[in-house]
């Protein structure tokens, strides 16, 4: 039974947004999910539930790791500052743009949502391409739609929350060099 003003990772959260050491974000479908993926304690800066309890790994018995009590609400200028520069830095690997909500529980819910859909599964994406409106079963497929196209910045986007999103090429390159090219999508 947890402390009075703590909540144990098994209480009213269903899923998980991990930041992990390096900065990155993922989205995880549960408490187990986040144990299973994670090696060693310190290897999540912050877990946080969508009510935005931020947790920590701990030792939870057998060699494993299981989610420790909340430490309370993650901090939300932290959180927002870390999605702005791993999204800066890797717009490849994190290529939903959003317009930033003020609001911190605005701003949760939209980066669950951003997380979820860029994680992949579930259906509910569409595609309006060259007067053809197409539903498709992941990012990845719109991805691999949009690759075919004469001009994938004129089509529209839409994820499974709805938002709608202006595909935008962008340049990969190594070393100065010019390596191909990816897609963003960017909410107008």
């Amino acid at each position: 039974m947890p402390l009075s003003g703590e909540l144990s990772p098994r209480e009213g959260s269903s899923d998980f947004i991990a930041v992990d050491d390096g900065g990155f974000f993922e989205y995880q479908p549960s408490a187990t999910a986040v144990e299973q993926r994670s090696e060693y304690p310190a290897e999540s800066e912050c877990i946080v539930d969508r009510q935005g309890n931020n947790y920590t790994l701990g030792p939870a018995g057998d060699g494993r790791l299981g989610l420790r009590p909340s430490l309370g609400l993650v901090d939300f200028p932290w959180l927002r500052r870390a999605w702005r520069q791993v999204q800066a830095e890797h717009p490849d690997q994190y290529p939903l743009f959003r317009r930033l909500p003020e609001s911190d529980d605005l701003f949760l819910r939209m980066l669950f949502e951003v997380l979820q859909a860029n994680a992949g599964g579930g259906a509910g994406w569409r595609l309006l391409l060259e007067a053809q409106d197409m539903s498709c079963g992941s990012l990845g497929e719109v991805g691999r739609a949009l690759a075919h196209a004469k001009n994938p910045a004129a089509a529209v986007v839409a994820d499974p929350f709805g938002h709608r999103y202006q595909p935008q090429p962008r340049q990969r390159r190594r070393l100065g060099i010019h390596t191909g090219t990816y897609l963003v999508f960017v909410e107008p």
